[in-house]
């Protein structure tokens, strides 16, 4: 095995891993994914509702309604995961908001993770207008670091 790590991809690992050690993500129960080290049950549902091709709810989990409501709207995949980098959490808090007419800006701390391992903080900026009957996203900008720089999620890391 070699690969890029995840948190730096000119950095890479190497090593041998027995094929019967590894978990295929998108044949695994829910009861299967909650046995993984460090893995909510939370993130464990939202791993089964990301690929099903259903619209029901799994207990914790998130469909495509959750989602959409995010500050980059998108819908769940609905089909096998192709990478662990798939299997992704950003937790945003704090948000200051400030409407001038048909301007708003959104400020908020952010922090990263892939799986359950810590990624990157930093501070997510939107600026929207409003069009059409609703706000559009206009310009994202965000910055990326790690502590002490940007600040974690005043509740710790994501649930496991």
């Amino acid at each position: 095995m070699l690969r890029s790590t995840l948190k730096d991809d000119k950095q890479h690992t190497f090593g041998l891993v027995h094929e019967s050690s590894k978990i295929n993500l998108n044949s695994a129960s829910l009861e299967m994914l909650q046995k993984l080290p460090g893995m909510s049950a939370e993130l464990a549902a939202s791993i089964i509702d990301w690929r099903d091709e259903d619209s029901d709810l799994t207990e914790g989990g998130a469909e495509s309604e959750y989602y959409l409501l995010q500050p980059s709207a998108y819908e769940s995949k609905k089909a096998a995961l192709e990478t662990v980098e798939e299997v992704m959490t950003e937790r945003m808090w704090d948000a200051e908001v400030r409407v001038a007419g048909a301007i708003a800006t959104i400020w908020t701390p952010y922090d990263f993770y892939i799986g359950s391992e810590f990624s990157h903080c930093g501070i997510d900026v939107a600026t929207l207008m409003r069009r059409d009957g609703g706000w559009k996203i206009i310009n994202l900008n965000w910055t990326r670091d790690v502590p002490p720089n940007c600040a974690l999620h005043p509740d710790g890391p994501p649930s496991s």
